[in-house]
């Protein structure tokens, strides 16, 4: 049976991959001193990860729609999309910067992009805004927030601005990388031939596989929502609280040995293996603990393994 371990559970997701890829498509034929500065706002904000390289690619004179096969061929390799919109009072080149977004939805689902533009996100209803509330990995920084010209070079708000900017950057590829882990998580669980949940922070199921649901007599798709209380006793969820789910928050596997309770009541004997992520979720690996003597659970017997792997 395969032991979990916090550590492995917990992946650093900015190291995760050795290069940073940034697109920045604008309007201008030059981005001037601009794509250095957030070149090296990029940089600033990566520079705790040591194995990160940041690489800045830019695609002057972006016109929508005639620009776009050649942005959507550029980005295919970029970790995210930085889309500067042009200001402008006609609806038409509001629907044609969406259309780009639509378009770089559709290949590439999970890229995230931030578009630069003068149109506050919350302020009415334009198909850009409309595009950046309705996909998740689409944000929005306003161009008032963003100094751009050689004329202020010196300005000291122009290092903060395009910090903020970099640090838009870095959280959008790092929500996009967790969502792919989440992903790869998921499946390796239902995969497992161990029965196997994750409960979140607040007790209740995230993610379970088929393996658990037949444990406990539960329909596969009923299980999401339920507090992991539900699967066990009284007796072995206050023993649990009191001794396995502090030992998992300080970083620690705990393994034992409690009486399961199926959707039909029935108490049976299991064998918990249990884990604490960071987050306070618990991992819950579960197994049948007969005695194949007699058929009774070895109550009370249990261990504690170190989190680090």
């Amino acid at each position: 049976m395969q032991e979990f371990s916090t550590a492995a559970l917990g992946p650093d997701l900015q190291t995760r991959h050795a290069d940073i890829t940034v697109l920045v498509a604008t309007h201008r034929s030059s981005l001037e001193r601009a794509a250095a500065r957030l070149e090296a706002a990029l940089c600033d904000v990566y520079d705790s990860d040591a194995d990160v390289d940041v690489d800045l690619r830019t695609l002057p004179s972006f016109s929508a729609p005639e620009s776009t096969p050649t942005l959507l061929e550029r980005l295919a390799d970029a970790d995210c999309l930085v889309l500067e919109q042009a200001a402008s009072e006609s609806s038409a080149a509001d629907a044609d910067v969406a259309a780009v977004l639509e378009a770089v939805r559709r290949r590439y689902p999970s890229r995230p992009a931030i578009v630069v533009s003068d149109a506050p996100p919350d302020d009415g209803s334009t198909p850009v805004t409309d595009a950046v509330r309705s996909y998740r990995f689409i944000d929005h920084v306003r161009t008032a927030d963003l100094v751009t010209t050689d004329a202020v070079a010196d300005d000291p708000r122009c290092d903060r601005a395009y910090e903020r900017l970099a640090r838009r950057v870095r959280s959008a590829i790092a929500r996009r990388r967790l969502d792919g882990l989440s992903t790869r998580l998921l499946a390796g669980i239902q995969l497992s031939q161990d029965a196997i949940a994750v409960a979140g922070p607040d007790g209740r199921l995230e993610a379970a596989n088929c393996w658990f649901a037949a444990q406990f007599g539960y329909e596969h798709e009923t299980l999401c929502g339920r507090s992991w209380t539900d699967f066990f006793t009284a007796e072995a969820v206050a023993h649990l609280e009191a001794t396995a789910i502090p030992t998992a928050a300080d970083g620690w596997r705990w393994t034992g040995t409690c009486t399961g309770r199926r959707r039909s009541g029935e108490p049976i004997p299991v064998r918990v293996r249990l884990a604490g992520l960071e987050d306070g979720s618990l991992v819950f690996v579960v197994e049948s603990a007969v005695d194949e003597d007699d058929g009774e659970s070895a109550d009370g017997e249990e261990s504690v393994l170190d989190g680090e792997p």
